[in-house]
């Protein structure tokens, strides 16, 4: 599963890479590429990682899980567990 799931995601990042360097209108086979094309590199090499890093620490922000709020969500698990365990003996 593990070797699958990374060859999925090497072919998805591949195409992903073949995509975006078609959509700023990169030309293969020696061509000389004009500025934009050059441009649009230098920001598909540094923005788009630096806008991925910001998604994934936004969670840090947005939803910081604290000691507390740990407690609390397992606190709340606990209760729906057995809510859940006591309407199903019941239904037995």
């Amino acid at each position: 599963m593990y070797s699958w799931s990374r060859k999925l995601g090497q072919a998805i990042a591949g195409g992903l890479v073949g995509w975006a360097l078609g959509w700023i209108g990169y030309q293969s086979g020696g061509v000389e590429q004009n500025q934009s094309v050059l441009d649009g590199i230098y920001t598909l090499g540094t923005l788009v990682p630096a806008l991925l890093l910001v998604s994934l620490l936004a969670p840090v922000f947005w939803y910081p899980l604290t000691k507390k709020r740990v407690d609390e969500n397992a606190a709340i698990l606990e209760e729906r567990h057995a809510a859940s365990a006591a309407s199903a003996s019941e239904q037995a």
